[in-house]
């Protein structure tokens, strides 16, 4: 038997939009998190240290950890907006800006891929001389493209 046959327009409207928004979040949403494939200091070729590639999972910014490090970031920036009106200048503001940068790129790293890396995120990300490694990373999390979820054939 056809159970369509039973159905009312409004159920079927009803099921016609659930089966819509099942395939929208299927085909459109991001992913959480991608593969970042670290590149060395002259973004020619893959960045090898100990034999092996260097890669980054990273969150998107429509992954719960990307919403918060957005959510963080923003509210960081309104504290220190409220100071400035307050006349409060921030005579650190560099290490300041620097240590929220930190903060954000670790809050969107899920891991470091690399069996003998010597360094935590943190670690990679304070150390100003690995500055392009970071850069990277700030990159990645900026171009939503690279969270899409692989096109599948129609």
């Amino acid at each position: 038997m056809n159970d369509l046959a039973n159905t009312s327009p409004e159920q079927l409207n009803a099921q016609a939009v659930a089966a819509l928004r099942a395939k929208a979040v299927a085909e459109l949403e991001m992913l959480d998190y991608a593969v970042l494939d670290v590149q060395d200091i002259h973004d020619a070729d893959d960045l090898i240290f100990d034999g092996h590639k260097l890669k980054i999972e990273v969150y998107s910014s429509g992954s719960d950890e990307g919403v918060r490090a957005a959510h963080k970031v923003a509210y960081q920036a309104q504290l220190r907006s409220m100071g400035l009106v307050r006349g409060k200048v921030d005579k650190k503001y560099g290490e300041t800006s620097d240590k929220e940068e930190v903060d954000r790129l670790v809050a969107h790293t899920k891991s470091i891929i690399h069996p003998t890396w010597p360094f935590s995120a943190r670690e990679t990300y304070e150390n100003h001389r690995f500055c392009y490694i970071g850069k990277q990373v700030s990159k990645f999390i900026a171009e939503d493209g690279n969270f899409a979820k692989p096109s599948t054939p129609s």
